[in-house]
This record gives C-alpha cells, sequence and structure tokens, in this order.
C-alpha cells in the first residue's frame, strides 16, 4: 500500500514539473516573461569573443599584407604590434562590457537588499505598519500581517529570479525551478488567493503580475488527485473564501 503511495506521489510530482516546464514555455512564448538576448548568456558572449578575435586576426593579416606592399611607410606599426593593439582594444571592450552588466546585477541585488531592510521594520514598528495599513488588512491581527508578509516574501523571489532572468544574470533551469516552488505554494488554497490579490497594487512589475495570474490560474485547472492534496482546486476561485 505504501508503495503504491509513494509511486502515486512519484507520478503526481513528475506530472506537476512537466506542467511547470510548459507553463514556463508558455510565459516566455507569449512574451510575458521576456526571453534575454542572446548576446547575453554566457554562451553567447564567448562567442562573440571568438568571432572578434578571429576578426582580429583577419583584420592584421590584411594589414600585414598592405604594410608589405608599402615599403616606404616605415613609420607605421608592424604587424604584429597591430595585432596587439586591435586584440587590446578588443579585450578593454569586453572588460567594459562585463563590468557596465555587473553594476546592473548589482543594482539589482542591492534593491532588493534595501526592500528586504523596509520590509523587516514592519515587524519591530507597529506604526509602521499601520500607515500602510491597506497591506496588511486588519493591522491588530498579528497572524493575518504575517501570512501576507509571507506571500510577499514568496512574490519578491519570484519576481528577484524573473528580473535576473530577463537581463541574463541567470538561466532557464533557475527560472524553472524559482516558478515550480511558486507554483508548489499555490497549491495551497490559501496562499493563491493572497498571492493573486497581494501582486496587484504593490508595486511589482507587470512581467511579475502576469505571471502569478498565469500560474494561479494553472494551479486552479490540476484536478486534486494530481496536486497531492485531499481538496479539488476546481471548486475555488480567485477572491473566494
Amino acid at each position: 500500500m505504501n508503495n503504491q503511495m509513494s509511486i502515486g506521489n512519484a507520478v503526481a510530482q513528475r506530472r506537476i514539473e512537466d506542467e511547470t516546464d510548459k507553463l514556463v514555455e508558455s510565459l516566455i512564448n507569449d512574451k510575458k516573461i521576456t526571453r534575454p538576448n542572446w548576446w547575453v548568456s554566457q554562451r553567447g558572449r564567448f562567442g562573440l569573443f571568438v568571432v572578434a578575435l578571429i576578426l582580429c586576426a583577419i583584420i592584421s593579416t590584411c594589414y600585414q599584407v598592405w604594410l608589405s606592399l608599402q615599403p616606404k611607410l616605415l613609420n607605421l606599426p608592424n604587424g604584429a604590434q597591430f595585432a596587439t593593439a586591435l586584440i587590446s582594444a578588443t579585450a578593454a571592450f569586453f572588460a567594459y562590457y562585463q563590468w557596465t552588466d555587473s553594476r546592473r546585477e548589482a543594482s539589482i541585488d542591492k534593491f532588493y537588499e534595501r526592500l528586504g531592510l523596509t520590509n523587516e521594520r514592519y515587524y519591530s514598528w507597529d506604526e509602521a505598519r499601520q500607515v500602510v495599513g491597506h497591506f496588511w488588512g486588519n493591522t491588530s491581527d498579528e497572524a493575518e500581517f504575517r501570512r501576507r508578509m509571507y506571500v510577499f516574501l514568496e512574490l519578491d523571489n519570484l519576481e528577484y529570479i524573473i528580473s535576473r532572468y530577463q537581463l541574463g544574470f541567470v538561466n532557464k533551469p533557475l527560472l524553472r525551478r524559482a516558478i515550480r516552488t511558486f507554483r508548489s505554494r499555490c497549491i495551497s488554497v490559501e496562499f493563491s488567493h493572497l498571492a493573486a490579490q497581494l501582486v496587484y497594487g504593490s508595486g511589482y512589475q507587470p512581467h511579475s503580475v502576469d505571471a502569478v495570474s498565469v500560474i494561479v490560474a494553472s494551479i486552479q485547472r490540476i484536478p486534486a488527485d494530481q496536486t497531492g492534496q485531499g481538496y479539488n482546486l476546481n471548486s475555488h476561485k480567485v477572491g473566494e473564501a
């Protein structure tokens, strides 16, 4: 009996993972999550660098041939010097490109670090929590505050990974992992209701709002025997108790 339950859970888990993979591709193909430009990936950058080196070699060879046909131009650098300068300029360009990318990545991390600092203040400063009480519902209900804050943290985590993926800082397997994790949370009816509610009007980027809406809707279409839970999500709609 236990073996049958284990097999059934494994099959259900595999089915959910397959659906999550399809969901990720759907979000990207529908442009709800923007696919990063090919040249920002590590493979793309390496390819560009190789192409640049080949072009440097071709240009240097042509320069050397041209220089050999101009014996009177003695003040010009020779082929080796020209190639060195060209390769150095190419390397400097790619180094600058890498530096600007690192600055963009650091700015994203810094933003979410500051956002986390603000969120921490809500735990210790009741007065600050009351100022933005529309986020928490009943500000005097500590349990409700913690539930909503947890959902906000999960929304922040999802948006963080999506933003980094769109800029080429994380690969698609990590994006799948993040969406699969968030989707597993949405199996909870309470979590999916709160996520669908709080993602609106809380400053999240459009791609995050679209992704959450699609993920919650996809969970609601899964029969209960495929979620591993004892309730049927088809009987619950976002916004209903």
